[in-house]
Order: structure tokens, then C-alpha cells, then sequence
């Protein structure tokens, strides 16, 4: 191992297995161009704040990548943006829709990603336009991305959960409906799921297994759909492409 070190070392390599901003590498080098290379769970990598830069999360692309990464290595390129002062942790940023894809491939099946990255100073309009938010409010705006089309529904909130809408049982107040996860928000606006138990349910939907419907409720002071529990097919819903179960009672609305 010191002889493999020395030598790309002779060569313009610099290589170490040392924790860089707190995260744990593994055969970590440092190109003669600037660039850095290392594998690394892409947990360490700011995956929602990425995607709200980028547009967007191609959820098709994202399977390909995942069913791609139980067969062999995936490879992304990012940028780390330094924001000085106090902020001693850069901004860990995938560069392109294709690194996007290949970092949720990585996180769903729970494998090492081979990361091609350059550190940089972060913009200034990076850091004043108010588009640097928390991954937890970037995952709001990208999971949930239709959750406002509800209160502005012509029909009443209800009026997006028309698809396959039937009572629940006989005499039973609760409807059944399939929706899109979209439309949908969690009631603790917390978005923490893990990916492996994600893909599992992901592959079965995909596959045609049915899911049990995930209960929903009107929140009228957010005016948004929400869910406290499934957690799991929520997600599992977004990343198969497949519509979500959900059982509901119609909201009682507030004359206003």
C-alpha cells in the first residue's frame, strides 16, 4: 500500500483515507488538475439541495441508475462551494442531472458512489438569492412540488383526489383514491426516509403488488394534503412512478 502511495505520488497523485470536512473517504486522490476522486456513501452529499439547483428529480433515470448500481459502480462529478466564515462545511453539490440520478441510484441500493469533485469558492448569488436552504426545506420543494394545487382547486381540496375515488366501506365516511405523491406533504415536515426500504417497496409496486392505502388529512392552516404515516410508499410511490393509495375524509372547510 506505502509503494502504491509513493508511486502515484510520482505521478501527481496525492492520495489519503483522512475524513475531509467529517466525512469518511476511501481511496481518496487529488488529480495534478484539481480535481479529487474518492468513493463515499452519497448520504455525506446534499442530494435535495442539488436537485432543487438542477430542476428537478427524473425518477426514470433514477431507476435505471439503481437497478445499474446492484451490478456495478456508479459515477458522479460534483463541486463543493465554500462559504467562509463559520461555515467550515462546503456546500456538496452534484454538477449535472446525470450525477443527480447516479447519487439516488447509489442511495437506494445503499452503495459506495466513485465522487470526481473540484473545490471552489461558492458565488456570491449562490449565497445571498436565497437559493441555499436546509436539504430538509429543498426536499419539500421537490417531493412535494404539487402540494399547493389542492387549496387552489376549483372543486375543493378533495377535487385532486379524483382517480379511482370510491367509499372506503359501506356506511363508512372515509374515501379511497389514487394519487399522485406529489400533492401530498408530511404532517411533520420532516422527509427522512431510508432509501434502502424505499427500493424494496419501490421494485414490488414496479412489479404490480398492491399497497395498503396511506391516511391523509386536510391541514387547513398549511392548506395542504398530509400524511403522517408511509413514510415509506410515499417515497417508494415517487421513485417507481406509480400512483400512491390513500384513504381520506372529505375536509370541513372554515367559512372565511
Amino acid at each position: 500500500m506505502l509503494l502504491w502511495s509513493l508511486l502515484l505520488a510520482k505521478l501527481g497523485f496525492v492520495c489519503s483515507s483522512a475524513p475531509h470536512f467529517g466525512i469518511p473517504w476511501q481511496q481518496r486522490q487529488t488529480h495534478p488538475d484539481g480535481w479529487q476522486e474518492a468513493l463515499l456513501h452519497p448520504s455525506s452529499l446534499h442530494v435535495a439541495r442539488s436537485a432543487l439547483r438542477l430542476g428537478g428529480v427524473p425518477w426514470q433515470r433514477v431507476r435505471q441508475q439503481a437497478l445499474k448500481a446492484e451490478r456495478a459502480e456508479l459515477a458522479a462529478e460534483a463541486v463543493f462551494w465554500h462559504l467562509g466564515g463559520k461555515q467550515s462545511s462546503p456546500d456538496r453539490l452534484l454538477i449535472d442531472e446525470c450525477s443527480l440520478c447516479a447519487a439516488y441510484g447509489a442511495l437506494l441500493t445503499n452503495q459506495m458512489l466513485r465522487l470526481h469533485w473540484r473545490e471552489e469558492e461558492c458565488p456570491a448569488s449562490w449565497r445571498e438569492d436565497g437559493d441555499r436552504r436546509s436539504d430538509a426545506v429543498c426536499g419539500m420543494e421537490i417531493y412535494c412540488s404539487r402540494r399547493h394545487e389542492a387549496a387552489q382547486c376549483i372543486e375543493g381540496p378533495s377535487g385532486v383526489l379524483c382517480l379511482a375515488r370510491r367509499p372506503q366501506a359501506l356506511a363508512s365516511r372515509r374515501w379511497l383514491a389514487l394519487a399522485d405523491p406529489r400533492l401530498l406533504s408530511p404532517w411533520r415536515r420532516k422527509l427522512k426516509p431510508r432509501w434502502g426500504k424505499v427500493w424494496d417497496y419501490a421494485k414490488k409496486m414496479m412489479e404490480g403488488e398492491d399497497f395498503p392505502p396511506v391516511s391523509i388529512a386536510w391541514r387547513e392552516e398549511l392548506e395542504e394534503w398530509t400524511w403522517r404515516d408511509g413514510c415509506h410508499r410515499y417515497f417508494a410511490s415517487l421513485v417507481s412512478g406509480r400512483f400512491l393509495p390513500v384513504s381520506f375524509k372529505e375536509p370541513r372547510l372554515r367559512i372565511r
